[in-house]
């Protein structure tokens, strides 16, 4: 690699980010702990699924039923990334195949047919696709050029939460599973 990521550097990042984890999240994870619900992170992050467990660790996240498919690192005996495993998820191909793809995650949800589905670019809309479900909800986070882009965002999501909103409106169809 052309630059010398260390694992000890995540930990430092995750503790200097401005990573904001919205409000209810973490509402959010203990409805789905308590009903054994999993929820998985599907992200095309350059730095690895490792920065992901660093911060929801350091934010003290409850993780328990959480499962992350995203780029995976090498990492060397002294904890130096060596290089990213293939295949590279990258905002194209961020889909149920990736999912599918990991055979521990995958046999978690195999028989799940219901999915809420929730993320914040337009092609996270089809994170779902090659998977088999009866009902889907899409929930789409649009923090940016709101007025430009929200037509766009309602064809393609059932709800839309604009402006950096906090996850009350999932926690509050969550809290119908207790």
């Amino acid at each position: 690699m052309k630059y010398e990521l260390n694992k000890l550097d995540l930990n430092i990042l995750s503790k200097s980010s401005n990573v904001v984890i919205r409000k209810y999240l973490d509402n959010c994870l203990d409805i789905l702990s308590f009903n054994s619900v999993p929820f998985i992170i599907l992200s095309a992050s350059c730095i690895g699924d490792d920065s992901i467990i660093s911060c929801m660790n350091y934010k003290k996240l409850n993780f328990d039923i959480v499962d992350i498919v995203s780029n995976k690192f090498i990492w060397d005996e002294k904890g130096f990334a060596k290089h990213l495993i293939k295949p590279h998820i990258h905002t194209f191909n961020k889909s149920g195949i990736s999912i599918k793809n990991n055979i521990n995650i995958f046999t978690k949800i195999r028989t799940r047919k219901n999915i809420i589905l929730i993320g914040d670019s337009l092609g996270d809309c089809h994170m779902a696709d090659g998977l088999e479900y009866n009902n889907i909800l899409k929930i789409g986070f649009l923090n940016s050029d709101v007025e430009t882009k929200l037509e766009t965002y309602k064809k393609h999501f059932d709800v839309v939460i604009t402006n950096d909103s906090d996850f009350s409106f999932i926690y509050d169809l969550l809290k119908e599973l207790k």
